[in-house]
């Protein structure tokens, strides 16, 4: 996890770090299952060329605590 005071972008190097896990992942694992990147963030992703087609789903802090006004 990294933590970011902005929104943040995927550059090439990072797209290519998150292909280098999810390849080391399905080794160690023997998985054939479905891998998804889901980012969880405070801010929001800014689209781009690296994360188009990488990055599955967003999750905005916003979404984690639905519901949890006024408690």
């Amino acid at each position: 996890m990294k933590f970011y005071n902005s929104p943040f972008a995927i550059d090439k190097k990072y797209a290519d770090e998150l292909r280098r896990k999810e390849t080391a992942f399905r080794e160690q694992t023997k998985t054939r299952k479905q891998i998804l990147h889901t980012l969880v963030t405070t801010f929001e992703l800014i689209p781009n060329e690296h994360s188009i087609g990488l990055i599955d789903s967003v999750v905005a802090m916003e979404e984690l605590f639905v519901g949890m006004e006024g408690k």
